[in-house]
């Protein structure tokens, strides 16, 4: 072993002891966050202010959709660039996301039509397991009162019309992408400046 090795394997051992909180951890949670946030917000008011047809609102959440994705392989490349230490919690972390996305997918092509009014529960209750798994990947705890958040958003659902179901989507991306978003930039800020 040289000493290139040694001061990689010390440096991946600090990362994970920190709870693989590095510069930027959170920029995917706000992309993702504001993004859905806006396009919910957006789907609000087209439902109760409009008179455009429901049914358009594939195409709002399409463009969304397809923003998001370009703007995250563009981050995820120049990520890529840059040095850096992958850590376990780092590997496992972008697992349960990429698993989230494939059951996202799956509800998107599933529940079109007449059965499209359940999608937004259904996306929030794989979207709240997703988060739960993660909070307690990285061990903040503050976390778990936004998962508690999202429960309780989830069991809304069966109480209010659903022109309001974006506005709990909203409340959501909230709580689960983007506080957790901005503690995570931060964290990962004051950890590189040590």
């Amino acid at each position: 072993m040289n000493e290139q090795e040694s001061l990689r394997i010390i440096s991946e051992m600090i990362s994970t002891a920190r709870g693989n909180i590095r510069k930027g951890a959170g920029k995917g949670f706000l992309l993702w966050g504001y993004l859905i946030f806006a396009a919910s917000a957006a789907h609000f008011v087209m439902l109760n202010y409009t008179t455009i047809d429901e049914r358009k609102s594939s195409i709002l959440w399409l463009g969304a959709t397809a923003i998001g994705v370009i703007i995250n392989v563009i981050m995820g490349i120049m990520d890529h660039r840059k040095p850096g230490v992958v850590t376990y919690i780092g590997s496992i972390s972008l697992r349960i996301w990429v698993g989230f996305l494939v059951c996202l997918i799956a509800i998107m092509i599933l529940l079109r039509g007449e059965a499209g009014w359940y999608t937004y529960p259904a996306i929030t209750f794989i979207y709240t397991y997703a988060l739960y798994i993660s909070t307690a990947l990285y061990k903040i705890r503050w976390m778990y009162i936004s998962v508690s958040i999202c429960v309780v958003c989830l069991l809304l659902y069966k109480f209010i019309p659903f022109s309001y179901y974006p506005l709990l989507m909203a409340m959501v991306m909230l709580v689960g992408n983007i506080l957790p978003g901005h503690y995570l930039n931060y964290k990962g800020k004051e950890r590189s400046n040590v």
